[in-house]
């Protein structure tokens, strides 16, 4: 692909979009943690997509 940047220059983001249908759990909270925490350590960016 032309002016793709290669897998280590691209800027880490760590993302999160919920389920619109069903209710949040833990089990969302965790791996919305996990993004964050991945996102932070990479000096990248949390997106939170809500629909």
């Amino acid at each position: 692909m032309v002016g793709a940047m290669p897998e280590t220059l691209k800027p880490i983001r760590g993302r999160y979009a919920p389920s619109p249908t069903g209710e949040l759990h833990l089990g969302n909270l965790r791996t919305a943690l996990l993004a964050w925490l991945f996102a932070r350590a990479a000096n990248g960016r949390f997106v939170l997509r809500i629909e």
